[in-house]
């Protein structure tokens, strides 16, 4: 649920409130929602009490600092800079907030399933660089080449040990499951439409329309979902090939080619 509502809604929700509006209708009104929409998604990632929640909230935050306008961004470093304060002196002077952060983050289990999953993974790729191992059958392999200190935890006993391994890092597992050949044609053809992105957009901030708005709103998320899907496959799983993953990104495909042609009439 996390990964979900983090990578699909997150860098929509981003883009929105990083876009002046003072020539859309109802715009103002519309960051406001957004703005309270935002706040309320982090707080499910916050209750959801899991590594994957804390390190969205993070992610997006940075996000949002970092492609606001310079007009925004002070502030918002400011108001980041200030919430982060409150979390550490919380945990160090209040019990309750000390209590969930030692029982949900830093005694958090599964550490070593993490690491010794990404070793056999890395492995596994090793052994098989061009056309990996196919989908499904990545579960032999990691539990061949896993480390035998990552073994020796209940996690691995209780279930890894009975089932097919899981992985747990979705990068490594691409390169494991379908080979160098594969991931770096899907890559080649992502960085060509990030390119044909970057220059679109550069023509779309030079309009006030509010259809060009709209336009550069959604390619904005695309900046920002491109490299927080990467970021968070090599650290963790997201899915990433699940419907709602590759339909934001046909989404996403189909607004840039739109805007190419709303720009090319324009001019």
């Amino acid at each position: 649920m996390v990964m979900l509502l983090g990578l699909v809604f997150g860098p929509i929700l981003v883009s929105i409130v990083q876009e002046p509006m003072k020539r859309m209708k109802n715009g103002r009104r519309l960051q406001k929602l957004v703005w309270v929409l935002i706040v309320v998604l982090s707080l499910v990632f916050l209750m959801a009490r899991s590594t994957s929640g804390y390190l969205m909230v993070a992610l997006l935050g940075l996000f949002t600092v970092l492609f606001a306008p310079r007009s925004t961004r002070k502030w918002l470093f400011i108001t980041g800079a200030a919430s982060l304060a409150v979390v550490i002196s919380a945990y160090f002077f209040v019990p309750a907030i000390h209590d969930i952060f030692e029982k949900w983050l830093f005694a958090k289990q599964g550490t070593d399933n993490r690491l010794g999953g990404a070793i056999g993974l890395l492995q596994t790729f090793i052994h098989h660089p061009f056309f990996g191992v196919g989908f499904g059958n990545e579960g032999n392999f990691i539990e061949q080449f896993l480390p035998g200190w990552s073994k020796s935890n209940s996690e691995y006993i209780n279930f890894y040990s009975k089932t097919a391994y899981p992985v747990l890092n979705d990068f490594l597992g691409w390169l494991a499951r379908f080979g160098a050949i594969v991931v770096v044609s899907a890559i080649w053809l992502l960085g060509g439409l990030i390119v044909r992105s970057v220059n679109v957009y550069r023509q779309l901030v030079q309009s006030d329309k509010p259809e060009q708005i709209e336009y550069r709103i959604v390619i904005r998320a695309f900046f920002v979902m491109v490299p927080l899907t990467l970021m968070v496959a090599m650290i963790t799983q997201i899915n990433a090939f699940s419907w709602p993953m590759l339909l934001m990104y046909f989404f996403y495909w189909r607004v840039i080619h739109l805007a190419e042609d709303n720009v090319s009439k324009s001019a």
